[in-house]
């Protein structure tokens, strides 16, 4: 009995055993857990957007030229059908055509350069600019001598001064100077007659045989002498007022302020005849006018030139005589400083008729240096611009067709005035367009110019059609409180007959990428400091790898720029038994 009963409490602690076992090995299979997995891929990757849409019909084009005109020639016929860019009609364009050929030919010479003439002229003028330069500063400095001289005599007068001022010597040198004054007077008209013959400003018939040929090659030079001339002529006019009326009588005073004028007359007649000699460098021959032609005048100036330095010098010869007789100390210093100041303003002279030369000289030489330096491309620009601008203005007398088309009506003939108002041609464009409306979601995604894949429900799936994405609007629109944005795309040209109003089914292709990695994205998960990360398995259990995406694409792919390999496996959900 007692057997027995150990042999039940055996079989009872056993079945106990067994049972806790049993229901450990059904709960730990039970708690099991088993991944879902996928590997890593390499292939091509395509983001795509889908909308619906209806067929539209582009509307019909009115052509007109951008200006008016007499139209030359309608080049078409009503029902023709026409390419983009076909020529359609055009106004009269020859004066159009010459402004361009004009542009182009003046863009074209100044690509090519100077020729070589054209360097041996200007060096000319240059080397001739030169020598007149330095024949001014020659004859400026014997203005400046003679001055100086002046200086030096009332310097010497002033220093020896003595006696009284009433004496016989000081009226006879007074007489002398009215002598002296009144013989001036011829030799200042003969210096204008003589300028004024070669000049032909009050005589105008005077210089008919030179005038065609006078200062050629420098006009500057006979610019210079003409405004000499009225000044001159104005001077010698003031003059003869104060010398006319001298007699041997006349006040010292009067005699003294005729002889200054008379000597700053001259000062001026001289300058005059040297800018009259230079307009006669700078003259040409031809025709009946003759080398020994030119040389008889240019003798005659300087004789004319000799005339009046000599009768100056007489006038400032007197002028120290007077002061020499004087032999008075407050004369003498009143003549000190009136040859300081004649000195002073010859000086002013010559150094202005000096600044003219070296000026004449500089413009000469810098329009040389232009001839002779190569082109510059900011030279050109203006060039290329009017090219440009001739062909532009061209162009808006051509009416060319802005898409394939057919001609429908024809408005005007060859002959007509018309104006930018004037509908000339209609055309008729056989071309289709589809707008959808995308969600904000997916308008990042697209830009002008994606191709699209485009199903119409009238021909089925099987027929696939082509097209792009011509517009997308800036304005946003809200349907069932989500915002769309509007897009137009372009429906290529088919044989099939499409028709307005015809559903559409479209595939926008937003971006493609070629032999990139990818895995499916709800294998992605992302961290607390937003970073993104898949598992991997790692034995019985799994490790977190980060990794960097790139572009989404059809189908729940992603692109993996960072962190993975091609064929490694990955987990994409964690399933639990």
């Amino acid at each position: 009995m007692a057997k027995n009963k150990k042999i039940i409490i055996w079989v009872a602690i056993i079945a106990v055993v067994a049972g806790f076992l049993f229901f450990k090995f059904r709960n730990n299979k039970k708690n099991q857990t088993s991944y879902e997995t996928a590997k890593v891929e390499r292939g091509d990757l395509a983001q795509t957007v889908e909308a619906t849409g209806k067929v539209e019909s582009l509307n019909d084009l009115s052509l007109r030229f951008e200006v008016p005109g007499i139209i030359d020639k309608i080049l078409v016929k009503e029902g023709q059908k026409v390419k983009a860019g076909d020529a359609i009609a055009n106004l009269r364009l020859g004066e159009l055509n010459a402004a361009v050929a004009q542009a182009s030919a003046n863009l074209n010479q100044k690509i090519a350069g100077a020729t070589q003439a054209e360097k041996d002229y200007y060096k000319a003028v240059v080397d001739q600019a030169k020598a007149d330069w330095d024949k001014s500063k020659s004859d400026t400095t014997n203005l400046i001598s003679v001055a100086e001289s002046a200086l030096e005599t009332a310097k010497n007068n002033l220093e020896l001064a003595a006696g009284g001022e009433k004496s016989q010597i000081v009226l006879s040198a007074y007489e002398d100077a009215v002598s002296v004054l009144q013989s001036s007077l011829t030799k200042l008209d003969d210096g204008l007659v003589q300028a004024d013959n070669i000049l032909g400003i009050d005589n105008t018939s005077a210089n008919d045989d030179i005038q065609p040929y006078l200062s050629v090659s420098d006009p500057n030079k006979l610019f210079s002498a003409n405004s000499q001339y009225g000044v001159v002529k104005n001077l010698v006019a003031q003059v003869r007022l104060k010398i006319t009326p001298l007699t041997s009588g006349s006040a010292s005073a009067e005699i003294d302020i005729a002889l200054s004028s008379a000597i700053d007359t001259f000062t001026q007649m001289s300058q005059l005849l040297v800018m009259v000699s230079d307009a006669l460098n700078a003259t040409v021959t031809g025709g009946s006018f003759t080398t020994a032609s030119l040389s008889v005048k240019k003798t005659t100036i300087d004789t004319a030139r000799t005339s009046i330095n000599t009768q100056y010098t007489n006038l400032i010869n007197q002028r120290q005589a007077i002061a020499s007789a004087k032999n008075s100390y407050q004369t003498y210093s009143i003549a000190y400083d009136k040859a300081v100041k004649d000195l002073a303003d010859t000086r002013n002279s010559v150094a202005a008729t000096l600044k003219i030369k070296e000026a004449v000289y500089n413009q000469a030489l810098a329009n040389y240096q232009n001839k002779i330096n190569p082109t510059r491309d900011v030279d050109l620009a203006y060039y290329r611009a009017a090219l440009w601008q001739a062909a532009a203005n061209r162009n808006k007398a051509i009416i060319k067709a802005p898409i394939d088309g057919i001609v429908t009506v024809i408005n005007k003939k060859a002959g007509e005035l018309v104006t930018s108002a004037d509908e000339i041609v209609r055309l008729f464009s056989p071309h289709f367009e589809i707008k959808v409306d995308v969600p904000e979601a997916d308008i990042s995604k697209l830009g002008a110019g994606d191709e699209a894949q485009i199903t119409l429900d009238a021909f089925g799936e099987e027929f696939r059609f082509s097209g792009k994405v011509a517009n997308i609007e800036a304005g946003s629109t809200e349907i069932q409180d989500v915002v769309y944005y509007k897009v137009t795309i372009t429906l290529d040209d088919s044989d099939k007959e499409v028709k307005p109003g015809m559903t559409a089914n479209i595939k926008i292709k937003a971006d493609f990428k070629q032999q990139v990695l990818y895995i499916p994205l709800r294998a992605v998960r992302t961290d607390d400091d937003n970073k993104k990360f898949v598992r991997v398995p790692l034995g019985a259990d799994s490790e977190d790898v980060y990794v960097k995406i790139g572009m989404k694409g059809d189908d729940g792919k992603v692109e993996i720029l960072e962190g993975l390999k091609e064929g490694q496996v990955i987990i994409v959900s964690i399933i639990k038994k």
